[in-house]
């Protein structure tokens, strides 16, 4: 049948008789709109002020604080911010980017305007108990970084007390690249999700599951040689 055979009063029993069979109009479409992917539009930014991009020419090349490395004072957020957890996490995303634009807030709070990030503090030796459970509860209920992988997670920043004792400031939701540049001369632990295999094939994946799990690092400057720590 020619399509110009089809009227409006005989689209539906026809398309209803083909889909029982085959043919071009088992499966009609209006519109075909092809998603190749796009690029960084630099046409909105000024004569100096247009920022480097990465070699996918979609995101912005930025420093540890979302701000663009050659135009000092532009920051980006939401899914411009995702070329630093590009093919990683879910920066790209509503359910990922929420959580990055509230970090680049806080960097911003504190780079600005002296405000430290929000932190919890537990004393060491004597809270080591309380500081481990509450580790547990975060990989347990934490939101950011099960969306962020590799990308956020919580940070131990650990300073001299009283005596023998450690103060553990601890902070959600970090930056792990801020969190080891801004607190570069700190004492730190800190903990993210990830992958144990990021590459598995599906009957792996069904066999042996994804992997998901908590990561954790730390870096520590000299310690003093009687210290609980050693």
């Amino acid at each position: 049948m020619a399509l110009s055979n089809i009227t409006e009063s005989n689209i539906d029993r026809l398309f209803s008789l083909k889909q029982q069979q085959s043919g071009t109009l088992s499966k009609p479409y209006d519109t075909v709109v092809r998603a190749m992917g796009w690029k960084h539009n630099t046409s909105v930014y000024g004569a100096g002020a247009t920022p480097l991009l990465q070699s996918q020419q979609k995101y912005p090349r930025m420093t540890h604080e979302y701000e663009s490395v050659n135009v000092p004072g532009m920051y980006f957020c939401g899914t411009l911010a995702h070329g630093k957890d590009f093919k990683r996490a879910a920066g790209g995303f509503i359910h990922g980017f929420r959580y990055t634009a509230r970090a680049l807030h806080r960097i911003l709070e504190l780079k600005y305007e002296a405000r430290p990030w929000p932190s919890q503090e537990f004393t060491l030796p004597g809270q080591a108990e309380e500081l481990g459970q509450h580790i547990l509860n975060r990989q347990n209920s934490a939101s950011a970084p099960y969306q962020m992988f590799y990308t956020l997670g919580d940070a131990m920043i650990y300073e001299k007390g009283d005596g023998n004792d450690w103060v553990v400031k601890f902070m959600q939701d970090v930056p792990v690249d801020y969190l080891n540049i801004k607190f570069k001369d700190s004492h730190r632990m800190w903990w993210t999700f990830g992958f144990n295999g990021q590459r598995r094939t599906l009957s792996e994946s069904i066999l042996e599951g994804t992997g998901f799990e908590p990561c954790e690092s730390s870096l520590s400057l000299p310690l003093p040689s009687r210290s609980w720590l050693d």
